[in-house]
């Protein structure tokens, strides 16, 4: 294990880094024809490929992403931290209320499978969201969503 004293210097570079950095660059940057404006994949040299769909397990690690960088204080993050709720929230929970494994640039399903890193990302990145945001729209998503993934079925308050 690597036991290294922090050093304040290095860390203080790594927090200024992490609040200062402009996600819409990082995350949003060159998202090709898509509706769902979010890079899927990075060539090794960091340029955005384009695969022709998103995973929700990579649009919920950008959900906590952002919302835990604007949780931190960064302007960009808590600008683009909602319309990717939004996408988990309108486009990755599938209508029997799981989250579905793959979506089109369109934003339709491609591939309605629930995968456990698909309800995994998915649960993390709307706890965040709700921990930053407050938005309503969280816990019942995400109770409908793991109450199905058990296969109970139970009366979730809207």
């Amino acid at each position: 294990m690597f036991n290294a004293p922090i050093d304040g210097w290095a860390f203080s570079e790594v927090r200024r880094w992490c609040k200062d950095r402009d996600y819409r660059t990082l995350i949003l940057a060159d998202a090709g024809p898509s509706v769902i404006p979010l890079v899927e994949r990075f060539d090794w040299s960091g340029k955005p490929i384009e695969p022709g769909f998103r995973r929700t397990r990579v649009i919920g690690r950008q959900l906590f992403v952002l919302s835990r960088a604007a949780l931190g204080g960064n302007v960009s993050a808590q600008a683009c931290a909602p319309p990717v709720a939004d996408v988990v929230l309108g486009k990755c929970i599938g209508p029997n209320g799981q989250f579905v494994s793959r979506l089109d640039h369109e934003g339709r399903v491609i591939d309605a499978a629930c995968d456990l890193y698909d309800i995994a990302f998915g649960l993390f990145g709307l706890a965040w969201w709700y921990r930053y945001s407050g938005d309503d729209r969280v816990l019942p998503a995400a109770l409908q969503g793991r109450v199905r993934q058990c296969g109970v079925e139970l009366g979730v308050a809207s």
